[in-house]
């Protein structure tokens, strides 16, 4: 142990004593360091953020593709025809020689076909027209079936025809007993008309021996062909004759059969 004397006065240095002294003069001089500009609070350290780029794909522009209108239909704009025509409406009609079912069929209109339109008649219940498959013809076609397009106002009121007949048929039995004996001579007949009519007619007997009936009358309420009534056993002698059914209205025309009477 070291004593310093001064003034008489005795120090005595304990151990580890100068180490204090030292490290106390250390600390001041990082004070007085520490006075300078620039020292103080640390500055704060900036930290910059890590940007991470991430590649993404390019996405394309969308199409939008526009929703198609629907298509407006316009009804087919059919122009008024200037000859008035008739069609049928939902079937094919019948065109008949008159204004009546009861009139024959001659002719006929097919669905999506028409007939020029000359006449009606006087009830305005039929159309007369132009036969559509007989050129020159005409025929009769109903209303209620038919649609009428044109100028109808002009449309004049047509007389019917009257019914008339179109078919005679004769024909004759007989039943040869011998000549100069009394020989039974059978007579049948039809008639067919085209429409409701009456029909007047007779029997005439031409030959060895000759007879004529009187006029007899057939009723028909419709187009068609009805049996001639029998006149009854007409009886004969031998020799040639001829038997004609004769109409007399309300048309002239006949048929003939023609018999010879005599031993097989």
């Amino acid at each position: 142990m070291l004593r310093e004397g001064s003034r008489g006065t005795q120090r005595t240095m304990r151990p580890g004593g100068g180490k204090t002294r030292l490290r106390l003069t250390l600390v001041m001089a990082i004070a007085a360091a520490c006075n300078l500009p620039g020292c103080g609070t640390p500055a704060k350290a900036t930290i910059q953020p890590i940007v991470t780029t991430t590649e993404t794909a390019t996405r394309l522009p969308t199409l939008v593709v526009p929703t198609p209108r629907p298509t407006l239909t316009l009804p087919a704009i059919t122009p008024t025809p200037e000859v008035p025509v008739a069609a049928p409406t939902e079937q094919p009609v019948n065109c008949r020689r008159g204004p009546d079912v009861g009139w024959e069929a001659v002719s006929g209109l097919q669905v999506g076909s028409a007939a020029e339109i000359v006449g009606k008649n006087a009830q305005n219940t039929w159309w007369y027209v132009r036969d559509p498959l007989e050129v020159g013809e005409f025929c009769w076609v109903a209303m209620s079936v038919t649609a009428a397009f044109g100028n109808l106002s002009q449309v004049p009121v047509v007389l019917p025809l009257t019914a008339s007949v179109g078919e005679v048929t004769v024909a004759t039995d007989v039943a040869y007993t011998a000549c100069g004996e009394p020989n039974t001579v059978m007579f049948r007949g039809t008639i067919t008309t085209n429409g409701p009519t009456e029909v007047q007619y007779q029997w005439e007997v031409r030959g060895d021996k000759e007879n004529t009936t009187s006029p007899q009358t057939l009723v028909f309420l419709s187009f068609g062909t009805q049996d001639v009534p029998d006149p009854g056993a007409y009886t004969a002698d031998c020799g040639e004759y001829s038997i004609r059914l004769h109409v007399l209205k309300p048309n002239d025309t006949s048929a003939v059969d023609l018999i010879v009477i005599g031993p097989p």
